[in-house]
């Protein structure tokens, strides 16, 4: 597996992040007559989003784009073959925080002021049906059974963080508990 994190494209706010495997994949059956499939599959996807605040609310706008392509060296047919699927979708967030002003021990912790952050966040995503159906593919993995989608996620994340000196300088850098 070769990944990139997500990484700036210039000064842009448009960022670009990319997953490639490569599997060697032999399926033995227990039926003795069935016998072993062997294939080989190359998997990348490549994602472009582009970060955006909203002028209003603290919102942060990203929507994103991608494709994700996989070479088949055999399928149900014994040819080699390419599937394709377009998926996009967008994120929707922003940030709720107070701090409270703490300096004491708890639980082993050394607290040097407390920040309570609140993320809600409203997802969604698609995927288009790609241009090979799962049932034309030796099922080996989540890889092959890729289908279309179209859904929605809500989600909301409470976290606390406190900050502690780090290193020999004694620079204070911000812990989540």
């Amino acid at each position: 597996t070769l990944s990139s994190r997500r990484l700036e494209i210039g000064d842009t706010n448009l960022y670009y992040k990319s997953e490639t495997t490569y599997t060697n994949l032999n399926l033995i059956e227990a039926d003795q007559w069935t016998g072993e499939q062997d294939t080989q599959r190359a998997d990348t996807v490549n994602e472009i989003s582009y970060q955006s605040k909203l002028p209003f609310f603290n919102l942060s706008l990203t929507p994103r784009w991608g494709i994700e392509e996989t070479f088949y060296t055999i399928g149900t047919e014994d040819k080699d073959f390419l599937r394709t699927a377009v998926f996009g979708g967008w994120d929707l967030t922003t940030k709720f925080y107070r701090i409270y002003e703490v300096e004491k021990e708890f639980l082993d912790i050394e607290l040097q002021r407390l920040r309570h952050v609140i993320t809600p966040r409203i997802e969604y995503n698609w995927r288009n049906e790609p241009t090979v159906p799962a049932e034309d593919l030796l099922q080996f993995d989540d890889t092959d059974t890729l289908a279309e989608e179209d859904f929605y996620t809500i989600s909301l994340e409470n976290k606390l963080q406190t900050k502690r000196p780090t290193g020999p300088g004694g620079k204070m850098e911000s812990i989540d508990l």
